[in-house]
């Protein structure tokens, strides 16, 4: 799983930050390249919904309840993109990539003991506060690097 994500990871920044290195014209600043990956993220989905579509012979299994927060999470992708591409201007990629990346997790485990009851007993919540601190270890360990 790990190298799959990895993989994706490469195909979402390294482009832009390729261009950044090795073409003196290019813009060094991040902000300049959110517009078309947030639009290439929504013209994907868009295909991807009119392909699933098509198979499904003009019926698609649509949820009314699952549209806003799916275009909310939309909305939520593109801010992340967005403080990504900052990020990585301001620092250097090796520092802004464990940050960004263990935030998320750590909302989602936070989502995972209080919103959807997923993690229960006293043991288990010792194990994921030491997993939390870890995480924060390594994620403060790497900021102050630069």
């Amino acid at each position: 799983m790990a190298i799959f994500a990895g993989c994706l990871y490469g195909f979402t920044f390294v482009p832009v930050i390729y261009i950044q290195d090795n073409y003196p014209d290019s813009s060094p600043n991040g902000l300049d390249y959110v517009f078309a990956h947030t639009n290439g993220a929504l013209l994907v989905s868009t295909l991807a919904f009119i392909i699933y579509s098509a198979f499904m012979q003009n019926k698609p299994r649509l949820y009314p309840k699952a549209v806003l927060p799916g275009l909310v999470s939309g909305v939520m992708l593109a801010c992340g993109v967005t403080s990504w591409f900052v990020a990585n201007q301001i620092l250097e990629e090796t520092v802004s990539f464990p940050i960004i990346t263990t935030g998320p997790g750590i909302i989602a485990a936070l989502w995972g003991v209080f919103v959807f009851k997923e993690i229960k007993g006293k043991r288990n919540y010792i194990i994921l506060l030491a997993a939390f601190a870890c995480t924060l270890t390594g994620a403060l360990l790497c900021a102050f690097s630069f």
